[in-house]
Parts: structure tokens; sequence; C-alpha cells
């Protein structure tokens, strides 16, 4: 069976793009929604949340990130959408051999409690580890919960967003922010509330700069 998902594709640099859309299934070709950040760039974080309003909208169970240097290989992801069904204690399902979260799906019902891509890592970097210590401070663990599957891909690179796409990063603005909000940098924090405040939920953060 089919799990039900939205996947979501930032991309500013196109021929990534179609080419990594070109290596999908025709399910998951179908399913997925691209961000084009070429011109105005929302950066990854509201890529994301965008793409998980979707699948609220839409009601599906699960919200898959793609990134745009993914080669998805003679399944084409099928062999990823399959392990949705699979796993059956999961709450996010990681692509491996080191695809991260160039390829990675999380059930809609976790944000509720983990919250939404804070926004404040603009354009990109550093927003993926500050979900996962949320998601950790959350669920008290790992494995089960957050395993990762072997799928038949292969993956163009690294920040080609930067190389390729002409994205500048401030990375001591990001780490600034990182350590301000979690006492110090991944894996390495210390609070287990943002900013260090119990009255602040774990979905909280401030308005984007």
């Amino acid at each position: 069976m089919t799990p039900s998902f939205v996947a979501v594709m930032p991309w500013v640099y196109e021929p990534y793009a179609d080419e990594c859309i070109a290596s999908m299934c025709p399910t998951l070709k179908d399913r997925h929604v691209t961000i084009d950040n070429s011109v105005h760039n929302r950066g990854v974080p509201k890529s994301w949340n965008t793409g998980y309003d979707l699948a609220v909208e839409a009601g599906a169970d699960w919200l898959i990130m793609v990134g745009a240097s993914m080669r998805f290989g003679p399944p084409g992801g099928a062999d990823f959408l399959a392990a949705l069904d699979t796993e059956a204690c999961a709450e996010v399902v990681e692509a491996h051999p080191s695809f991260g979260w160039h390829c990675i799906a999380i059930k809609t019902r976790v944000m509720d409690k983990v919250g939404r891509f804070d926004e404040n890592f603009y354009p990109g970097y550093f927003e993926e580890n500050d979900w996962s210590h949320r998601f950790r401070l959350a669920y008290d663990a790992d494995a089960p919960y957050w395993p990762k599957v072997e799928i038949d891909a292969t993956d163009a690179g690294w920040a080609h967003a930067c190389q390729l796409g002409g994205v500048t990063v401030d990375p001591d603005r990001l780490i600034a922010y990182y350590v301000e909000k979690w006492g110090g940098r991944s894996p390495d924090e210390k609070h287990v509330h943002p900013f260090d405040d119990p009255s602040l939920p774990l979905t909280w953060w401030p308005d984007p700069w």
C-alpha cells in the first residue's frame, strides 16, 4: 500500500532540480511539490514549512523532504516509500547511506509535538540540527523512532545551492543563534527548553529576523 504523503523539494539551481525529478518514480513525481527559490529565496526552513502546510491540507500522514541533488536509482524512490509502511514504530525515516536531510520523511503528527522548522536559520543550515534536538527532547530516543533505511540512490553533492546557485550564508550568525537557543553547538546542546526558558514550548521560535 502506498503511504499517504506530500514531498517537498526546494531548489535554486534548476538543472539539479530537473535531474532529481527525472529520476523519481511516478508516485513520487506525482505527489511532490517544488519550491522555486531561484529568484526570491524563501530559505530551506520556510520551504519545508510550506510543504508541511500542504501535507496537512491534503490529510497526508507523511511529509517528505527531498534535496534537489538526489538522484534516485531504478526504483525511483519507491524503495524509500515502501519503508514508510514497513517501519512500524518510525516517526521519522531517513534514507541511507548518508543522505541525511536530502531524503527524509516525518509523520505530520510529529510536527504538532516537535514544531515547525525554525525560519531564523535563513537561508539554511542548522535548521535540521535544531529540529533533531527538539525531536530528541520530545521522544527521549532516536531508535526505533528514527530508523535509517537503505535505498538505491546517489547524491550529486552537498551545498550545491551555494556552489552553483549563488546562495550566500553567514555561518557565524547561524551558529551564534543556535548556541543562544540551545546553549551549545550540536551535539553538545545544554538547554532542554528554547533559550533556556522553561515557559517556552519546544515548538516555539521567535519571529524571523
